[in-house]
């Protein structure tokens, strides 16, 4: 699957005024859900620069109000412009373990990013509104696709879509 996408950060918002914002063309957020992500880079690396090319490896331990714990492990390839990249993921049983792998494959953990996490769509659109441990509040919105897209035109057609339709919403 190959995401392209764009984040917004809105260090004074809270996540209620932001959805307020968009209640006229967003609704239906998915309830709350707590997301870890432990990050995996090359311990092959000589700086820490994502070019395209670059591997990242993720697990995900995602925990709703029921208390249910769904573990992922994602694969990321970068793509030529920065947050696009080909996705490959699959629900694991045993993160633990799977990291343990990980290592063993010379990837390192890089950082833990612990956030809480709603979602909506809106036409191709999907959108994640994070609230990220020490960082704030993050509004991602992001095009899905399981063919290679020009990232580039992508990713300006998300900005555009912001311009036109998501500023205008926003106090």
């Amino acid at each position: 699957m190959y995401e392209i996408e764009v984040k917004l950060h809105f260090p004074k918002a809270t996540v209620l005024e932001l959805q307020n914002s968009l209640a006229k063309i967003i609704q239906n957020w998915t309830p709350p859900i707590t997301q870890i992500d432990t990050i995996y880079l090359s311990k092959n690396m000589t700086e820490y620069k994502i070019i395209e090319g670059t591997k990242i490896v993720r697990i995900r331990e995602e925990q709703n109000k029921t208390d249910n714990v769904k573990q992922i492990l994602t694969m990321k390839i970068q793509q030529e412009t920065k947050l696009s990249s080909l996705e490959y993921e699959t629900e694991i049983s045993d993160s633990k373990a799977v990291s343990k792998m990980i290592e063993a494959w010379d990837f390192v953990e890089f950082v833990c990013v612990e956030k809480t996490r709603q979602k909506a769509k809106y036409g191709d659109y999907n959108f994640c509104l994070d609230t990220v441990k020490d960082l704030g509040l993050f509004l991602e919105i992001e095009l899905l696709s399981s063919s290679k897209l020009d990232s580039k035109s992508a990713q300006d057609k998300i900005i555009s879509f912001i311009e036109h339709t998501i500023y205008q919403h926003i106090d």
